[in-house]
């Protein structure tokens, strides 16, 4: 039983780390590297389930929004972070077609990341 446990949890980390790694090769970020800054840190991961998750450390006072947009650049998704310091927000791809995807962290109106996801069927 304990076998079989391990095993399902490691098949299902490789898997994690396969699909964030392929999504790794598309990112893009703007100006001095602010999203590796200590103040301010940004991510976006795509998971296994189609949940593709933003994780942003930010100063109080900064406004910062997370958006997701199709391949013709229409938005799709919008999320303001305001006064949190830490945030893990996540949306579900699930219910969209198959194609590649934009995603991207704005803070203070300029954009800091972004991060193509290929949503496969």
């Amino acid at each position: 039983m304990k076998t079989k446990i391990l095993t399902i949890t490691l098949i299902t980390l490789m898997m994690g780390i396969a699909l964030s790694s392929k999504a790794g090769n598309n990112d893009t970020i703007k100006g001095t590297n602010p999203a590796n800054n200590t103040e301010f840190q940004a991510c976006i991961n795509l998971y296994p389930n189609n949940i593709v998750k933003f994780h942003v450390v930010k100063p109080d006072q900064e406004k910062v929004r997370l958006r997701i947009y199709d391949d013709g650049g229409i938005l799709l998704y919008s999320y303001l972070i305001r006064k949190h310091n830490t945030a893990r927000i996540g949306f579900d791809i699930s219910t969209l077609e198959p194609g590649k995807y934009d995603c991207v962290i704005e803070r203070n109106k300029e954009e800091i990341l972004r991060k193509t996801i290929v949503k496969e069927i």
